[in-house]
C-alpha cells in the first residue's frame, strides 16, 4: 500500500486497536472507503443485469426495462 492510499477496508476492534490484516471476529465494526463500496455495489449489479440478459434474452429485456437496473444512474446516485 503507498503511503497516501487509504486501505480497501478497516476493523476496529471494541477493546482493541485499529487493524487492517488481522483475523476477524464477530465483535469487529467493519469500516469501508465509499468508493469501494460503490464499486463493488456496482459490480454487482452489472453482473444481475448480465444474469437476467441469459435468462430471458436481450429482447425481452430491451422490451421491459423493469428487469435491470442502470448501473451509472445508480452509480451517480450513489455518489451523492
Amino acid at each position: 500500500m503507498a503511503v497516501n492510499e487509504a486501505p480497501e477496508k478497516i476493523f476496529y476492534a471494541p477493546y482493541g486497536d485499529i487493524r487492517e490484516d488481522a483475523p476477524i471476529t464477530d465483535n469487529d465494526i467493519e469500516y469501508i472507503r465509499k468508493d469501494a463500496f460503490i464499486e463493488m455495489a456496482c459490480e454487482y449489479w452489472y453482473q444481475y443485469n448480465r444474469n437476467i440478459v441469459k435468462k430471458h434474452g436481450a429482447k425481452a429485456v430491451l422490451g421491459c426495462s423493469e428487469f435491470t437496473v442502470n448501473v451509472e444512474d445508480f452509480k451517480k446516485y450513489m455518489e451523492v
